[in-house]
């Protein structure tokens, strides 16, 4: 059912949908559960690379995706390089969301100080 879903998604509204990539999320996702890596890392390299062209690369589910990925490559696939990269970027993803959360707290607070006075 997967399969013909996400055959019918790419028809209507095109490989690089949303909706469309969380079809073939489900599929990688079962393709995975069954054993079968091969054709489950293909799909999800799809997604990632559909992320990657609607998002860009620091958002959430592009990085979702490349989790996906890198979880798979942990269990036999992908080099030692690829998953390097990957939690790489994460790490430097998430990092710079603290950073952004911490400016934007210190912000409130200085506006808020500034009301009292």
């Amino acid at each position: 059912l997967y399969r013909q879903a996400l055959t019918g998604f790419e028809a209507a509204f095109g490989c690089e949908h949303p909706e469309t990539l969380g079809v073939m999320y489900q599929l990688a996702n079962l393709l995975r559960v069954r054993g079968n890596t091969a054709e489950a890392e293909a799909l999800f390299r799809r997604e990632l690379d559909g992320c990657l062209a609607i998002y860009g690369s620091e958002h959430h589910d592009t990085l979702l995706s490349e989790r996906n990925l890198e979880t798979l490559r942990q269990n036999g696939f992908g080099t030692t390089e690829e998953q390097h990269h990957v939690m790489t970027r994460a790490i430097l993803f998430h990092s710079k969301v603290i950073v952004e959360e911490a400016e934007e707290e210190t912000s409130s607070k200085k506006h808020c100080a500034c009301s009292f006075i």
